[in-house]
């Protein structure tokens, strides 16, 4: 919003420059996972020690989900590559299989997914590939739906509008199709 109304030449003021993305807590800092390398190596540079209190949820999936269709060479490659590590991005390009990819990680997590998308057509094409894909009828949360499941699909702006505290623990993996 400040970076909108500077362009356009408005009033800035009560606009606010950043968007604060940590928290502090009696017993500390709260950072967002992917910022953790940044927060460890300035208290490196700095010589503060500090402690790491991870307290992922990762909730069994519950489901015996086996995929129905099986992955070109390069998608299993880029499917091993992403789960390597706990978090990270897959950019490839268009008509890639990025939401058939992103499906596939799902049975070997092991744990329950919440697929963000931000359009009511994206969510109901990743709904139909979860159905096509993994033989699982997904939760929806968005177009005036709210309904959780061990695999959910959810509009972004409908958990910004309506918050997700209540589903917060529910799920084990966050995964994004379309992050722009």
């Amino acid at each position: 919003a400040f970076a909108r109304k500077e362009s356009l030449g408005l009033l800035t003021g009560t606009t606010a420059r950043t968007i604060t993305t940590w928290r502090r807590t009696d017993a500390g800092l709260v950072v967002p996972r992917g910022a953790f390398g940044l927060v460890a190596n300035s208290c490196r540079r700095h010589g503060l020690d500090y402690v790491v209190d991870d307290r992922t949820v990762c909730p069994p999936l519950g489901l015996d989900v086996i995929p129905t269709g099986t992955l070109y060479p390069f998608q299993a490659r880029a499917l091993d590559d992403l789960l390597q590590r706990r978090t990270g991005f897959l950019d490839a390009p268009t008509g890639s299989g990025k939401t058939n990819i992103l499906l596939s990680a799902i049975p070997r997590l092991h744990t329950t997914a919440l697929i963000l998308t931000h359009t009511k057509g994206l969510l109901e094409q990743t709904a139909q590939r979860c159905r096509d894909c993994l033989g699982v009828k997904p939760g929806i949360i968005g177009a005036d739906k709210w309904n959780v499941q061990p695999i959910t699909i959810a509009m972004v702006q409908t958990l910004a509008r309506r918050g997700c505290e209540d589903i917060a623990e529910t799920f084990g993996a966050v995964l994004i199709d379309e992050a722009h």
